[in-house]
């Protein structure tokens, strides 16, 4: 890890990633003004696409997020960032979570990153911060599964309504800076997605997708995915890659996965559909008719 990195003393990696990168952009205040985090299991399906349109009309947000579409959940594996004291403070803040989540299936980063939103960006004066905050502290400390963790991650969104900007106050958090943070719910506008959801088809609107990992690869199994590339090991020219125009040359695809975006689109409401449909009734049970 690096004498750089010896203060971050978090021992599940998860967690840790976010401090080495908040050391990092520390050590490169003065040369890096913005940075993008992915999680290994990301690549790119169109070269067609930039990171730069994803900032684009975005530059005053210290941090970006996006929700990720099967379950709603605020992903913690991608996110795009300002290099700015509070993106290193949230970044810290986040990691040193390793220290307080409860003893149950929590999720690692990706269930602490919406107790860091409540933390951060609740109105405590709220009744929906200050009791409902409760419930949501009582399923986390329960979870068993991903299932059980679900309503916990349910019950962080609904205490922080549907927005989409995020700001905090110095006075109600251990912050000591403030900022702004966006959380992308319109797939449309998302730099990544899960490819498993369409069966890793995908159109010209994506640009990077999410889960490929060996270990899933033409496996029927959750998250199981098949390549949509024709090729088993792609040999780049790193020259064409350089060129915008050729660079798509370098990615050989199965004709059969390419979709429209009409098409990609169609498919994802309906996830989103049914999704929603299923939360709402977790929800009634598990947070809006309930108290502890």
């Amino acid at each position: 890890m690096g004498e750089k990195n010896n203060n971050c003393k978090q021992k599940d990696f998860y967690f840790q990633r976010h401090c080495i990168l908040a050391n990092f952009l520390s050590s490169h205040s003065t040369d890096i003004k913005f940075a993008f985090f992915m999680d290994a299991d990301i690549g790119v399906i169109n070269p067609n696409h930039s990171l730069e349109e994803y900032l684009e009309g975005k530059k005053d947000f210290d941090l970006i997020f996006y929700e990720r579409i099967f379950n709603g959940e605020i992903m913690a594996g991608s996110y795009i960032l300002k290099n700015t004291q509070f993106t290193r403070e949230f970044l810290y803040y986040w990691a040193d979570y390793y220290f307080n989540v409860p003893n149950s299936f929590h999720g690692t980063d990706n269930g602490a990153i919406h107790s860091v939103f409540l933390d951060l960006f609740c109105d405590h004066s709220n009744e929906n911060c200050s009791e409902k905050r409760r419930v949501c502290s009582h399923l986390w400390n329960v979870s068993l599964d991903f299932d059980t963790l679900l309503p916990f991650t349910l019950c962080a969104k609904y205490i922080l309504g549907a927005r989409n900007v995020f700001t905090n106050s110095i006075s109600e958090t251990k912050l000591n800076s403030t900022g702004k943070v966006l959380l992308l719910t319109d797939f449309r506008q998302y730099w990544a997605r899960d490819g498993w959801l369409t069966g890793n088809c995908w159109s010209s609107r994506d640009f990077l997708i999410h889960g490929w990992q060996s270990r899933r690869l033409n496996r029927q199994t959750f998250a199981g995915w098949n390549s949509p590339f024709s090729l088993q090991k792609i040999q780049n020219q790193r020259e064409n890659c350089s060129n915008p125009m050729v660079a798509i040359k370098e990615w050989p695809y199965k004709n059969t996965f390419i979709w429209t975006n009409e098409q990609i689109e169609n498919e994802i409401e309906r996830i989103i559909k049914e999704r929603n449909i299923k939360h709402m009734g977790i929800l009634m049970k598990e947070v809006i008719n309930r108290n502890y």
